[in-house]
């Protein structure tokens, strides 16, 4: 839907035929409050990547996720600074933003 080009957090909760399975997200809500649930293509599920190295710094270019919005996005780093962290250029989208240092991940091989 709305949020192409991002990854979120959530649980397989049944399949629903050959190639699409409903998923519980972790931190998206329905209007109730409950946890929500949409159905989707299975080739849209990933396993979680492994959590960064400490010794993993951000080079300019590197394509990397960003988190924000309760969603990691692809994206790739325009700028570094010690103190403000990446200059995040989002993939699919014309528009970029600082994100401090522990909103940043590498991106995983198969993205």
């Amino acid at each position: 839907k709305g949020f192409e080009g991002s990854w979120a957090l959530g649980e397989v909760v049944t399949l629903d035929g050959k190639n699409h399975v409903m998923v519980r997200f972790q931190e998206f809500v329905d209007e109730v409050g409950s946890k929500l649930v949409e159905r989707m293509s299975h080739d849209r599920l990933r396993l979680p990547p492994p959590p960064r190295s400490e010794s993993w710094n951000p080079t300019i270019s590197e394509r990397i996720e960003g988190l924000w919005n309760d969603c990691w996005w692809e994206g790739s780093v325009r700028e570094f600074d010690a103190l403000k962290g990446v200059l995040f250029q989002y993939e699919r989208y014309a528009n970029w933003m600082w994100l401090p240092l522990r909103c940043i991940r590498p991106r995983p091989l198969l993205c």
